[in-house]
């Protein structure tokens, strides 16, 4: 596989994320639609992390947000990671979660995410990209979701 290149997201690649969010009814469902991305953006600027758009051959094939420090345990987190439809299944999902975790590793012993129980498909993919179930735990709306850890 070609090396991805990576770079930060600007407004420009707005009209790539919502492809990527039309593309994927599970995030969807889970985070938000595609009308509703301006106002879901702003929500994650408090947090000071990092939208990263990935490319191959200069395609644009991925999207990533991290965040070296998040409120829950002053940790590391991977909050979103969208690959496009089309490019899915040859390694791209796991070579950008190489990469965020090339560029915490140093600072800290592992990074963080979460996801929700049910969807078992997003678990079985962290599990085989190197993350590791740390414990459950529901949100404010007991909703359940598995901790995964990732070590550095």
């Amino acid at each position: 596989m070609e090396k991805l290149s990576f770079r930060s997201y600007t407004d420009e690649d707005f009209p790539f994320f919502q492809q990527l969010v039309l593309a994927s009814k599970e995030w969807k469902s889970e985070e938000c639609s595609a009308e509703n991305l301006p106002a879901y953006l702003k929500k994650y600027e408090m947090l000071q992390g990092h939208w990263t758009i990935y490319e191959q051959s200069g395609e644009k094939v991925g999207l990533s947000y991290s965040l070296p420090w998040a409120p829950s345990n002053e940790k590391p987190w991977l909050g979103t990671l969208l690959v496009k439809k089309s490019r899915r299944g040859q390694g791209i999902g796991k070579e950008i979660i190489t990469q965020i975790a090339e560029h915490f590793q140093g600072n800290h012993k592992a990074f963080f995410c979460a996801c929700p129980v049910e969807r078992t498909g997003w678990l079985q993919f962290l599990a085989s990209c190197g993350f590791e179930q740390f414990k459950v735990e529901k949100n404010e709306e007991e909703k359940e979701y598995v901790i995964l850890v990732y070590p550095l």
